[in-house]
């Protein structure tokens, strides 16, 4: 019995000292597989961390850089010329997006807009956003768009014809400002004064007799001023305040008995033009007191002076000199004008109604059956880009400086196509843009002008039934 229980307690024993041994095995392995869980747990939510801080991130950088191409966007719909090459940041002042510096913050993150050109009329336009990540490497961001110079290319490509209106004198010439266009009669003269603000449904709100062959006319504020035939009144001021009531604030008589022909204003200055008579053709204007108009200088030109045009110390006009027909004078002392340079255009017609429009350095004359454009960059030697011609004459062109300056609104006496509208964003190859417009039948239009607001045509032809023409794209 001794010897069995000794046997029993030493079994005991080794199953005790066995099992011991498997426990320590068992906590070791568990505590392993513990460990080795809490590390795989661990890596998986700092990972998971980083992932979802660094798809944030990127998250982010994408919107900045959509916001980006939006607002080059608006930068495009505002005016396609802003696209100018090159790498820039962007900046918001006042609901207006405009291109600032090389490149733009936004927190961590870092944007810039590089433009690029494919052709005259696309742009490409890669928005780069870029920041540093968890890693403090920097990763980036890239979208790339092309955009069109889709509201210029759609721009009065088809013109259409908004409303006419009966004017009883007709219209041979007409100016816009604000919410009024303003016509000179041609078959009598008469001053008319055309509520447009609704260009659906134009109405003529006043109207005054003149005297005279009215030729044509200048607005500026309060007055339009109107020449004429008239051997007493070759210009006329007319207080235009009250749109209802115009009236004759005052009159100029100029010296000898030419005709005015044209008229320009800017500022207290207003610059004249007359048939050639032997006498002074060209004439600067003190217009400060609209009640006392009176001549500061002249000069003789050798010919008839058409329209006129000034910009700065210089005024540009066409004439009839047939070794002269631009004729640029300087200004810039009133009681001197001088004769500061001239072109010889070669023309086939002489003594024919004229227009000229100045855009920057580049005048636009048409004369005869001929569009001219020429560079007056140097006004001593104006320098002759290109012309073109058309089936009949011009008689009055206006240029569009609202539209990126690509247009040129021409009236003519061709009795299919009196409306015409051309491209000159090319100086040398000036073309008939889109489709032009038979507006009168058989009758020429002699007027045009064109509103930058509105980006509306306004036209007139001596008819005195559908006399006033709106004209939109």
């Amino acid at each position: 019995m001794k010897q069995d229980l000794s046997q029993s307690i030493k079994k005991e024993w080794l199953i005790s000292k066995y099992t011991k041994g498997f426990l320590l095995v068992e906590i070791i392995l568990a505590t392993a597989l513990f460990v080795i869980f809490l590390t795989a747990f661990t890596g998986a939510y700092v990972y998971g961390e980083k992932a979802i801080v660094s798809a944030g991130d990127r998250a982010h950088a994408l919107f900045f850089a959509e916001s980006g191409m939006e607002a080059v966007r608006s930068i495009r719909n505002d005016d396609f010329l802003n696209l100018n090459d090159g790498q820039f940041g962007l900046s918001l002042t006042n609901g207006v997006w405009t291109f600032s510096g090389t490149h733009d913050v936004l927190d961590r993150f870092t944007r810039t807009t590089e433009v690029s050109s494919i052709d005259k009329d696309r742009k490409n336009v890669t928005t780069t956003v870029s920041w540093k990540n968890l890693s403090q490497s920097t990763s980036t961001v890239t979208l790339t768009r092309s955009f069109t110079n889709w509201l210029d290319l759609r721009y009065w490509y088809w013109p259409g014809l908004v409303q006419t209106l009966d004017l009883p004198a007709g219209g041979h010439k007409v100016q816009v400002q604000g919410n009024y266009a303003y016509v000179i009669g041609a078959v009598s003269p008469v001053l008319y004064v055309v509520d447009v603000t609704s260009s659906t449904s134009p109405q003529i709100v006043g109207s005054m007799n003149l005297v005279g062959n009215l030729q044509n006319l200048a607005v500026q504020d309060n007055y339009a001023y109107v020449v004429s035939d008239d051997n007493t009144r070759e210009l006329q001021v007319i207080n235009i305040t009250n749109k209802t009531t115009p009236s004759l604030q005052s009159f100029y008589n100029a010296p000898s008995s030419a005709d005015a022909m044209g008229i320009y204003v800017t500022g207290t200055k207003a610059y004249m033009t007359r048939q050639n008579s032997g006498q002074d053709e060209f004439a600067v204007l003190d217009i400060n007191n609209p009640n006392n108009v009176a001549l500061l200088g002249s000069l003789n030109l050798g010919a008839t002076g058409f329209e006129v045009v000034a910009s700065g110390t210089y005024a540009y006009l066409a004439s009839d000199n047939n070794v002269e027909e631009l004729q640029i004078i300087d200004v810039s002392n009133s009681s001197n004008p001088f004769m500061k340079g001239t072109l010889n255009l070669s023309l086939k017609e002489q003594n024919r109604s004229s227009a000229v429009s100045l855009n920057n350095t580049l005048l636009y004359l048409g004369q005869g059956k001929d569009l001219y454009i020429i560079d007056v960059a140097s006004t001593t030697n104006p320098v002759q880009k290109n012309n073109t011609s058309v089936a009949d004459y011009f008689n009055d062109v206006s240029t569009d400086l609202g539209n990126k300056k690509r247009f040129l609104f021409v009236a003519t006496s061709d009795v299919n196509k009196e409306f015409k509208v051309y491209n000159v964003s090319s100086s040398t190859y000036p073309v008939v843009y889109g489709s032009s417009l038979d507006l009168s039948g058989d009758s020429s239009l002699y007027g045009i002008a064109y509103a930058t607001s509105t980006n509306i045509v306004y036209a007139v032809t001596h008819n005195t039934t559908n006399s006033f023409f709106i004209i939109a794209p």
